[in-house]
């Protein structure tokens, strides 16, 4: 995963202070298929995106992953585009909500990952440095 950070940070010259995290999108159960399939014991779930989230003072990034390489989605989007902003808290993840040209995500944002302790490291230099409002009054 690392080596993911240093290709973004280098493939994109950004600024790199640990202010790069792991997430991915809201994961959703689909009732109408879990309940068709309870009889085996089976939940659906509707497909969830990985993403490496990135902070700065002047935009927020989000770019798609395998876990093994960049594909996919990929957006560098200045704060002053962004109209709505929230994280939430938890324990082993922080819901994290945006509106981008009126358009909501709901993503969740790792805060542990298992082998993978720069993740908290990451996860608290944000909180300690304020980068989860920018530099945006959402008022």
């Amino acid at each position: 995963m690392q080596d993911l950070i240093n290709q973004l940070v280098s493939e994109r010259n950004l600024y790199y202070h640990h202010n790069i995290v792991p997430g991915h999108t809201k994961v959703k159960v689909n009732w109408k298929k879990t309940l068709l399939l309870a009889a085996f014991h089976h939940v659906s779930f509707n497909e969830t995106r990985s993403y490496l989230f990135y902070f700065s003072r002047e935009y927020f990034g989000v770019f798609e992953t395998n876990g093994k390489k960049l594909q996919g989605d990929a957006a560098l989007i200045p704060w002053e585009y962004i109209t709505d902003f929230k994280v939430k808290k938890g324990r082993v993840e922080d819901a994290l909500t945006f509106v981008y040209q009126g358009e909501k995500f709901e993503m969740q944002l790792s805060r542990v990952m298992r082998g993978q302790p720069w993740v908290s490291e990451n996860i608290e230099n944000l909180e300690e440095n304020n980068f989860y409002c920018g530099n945006r009054d959402f008022g």
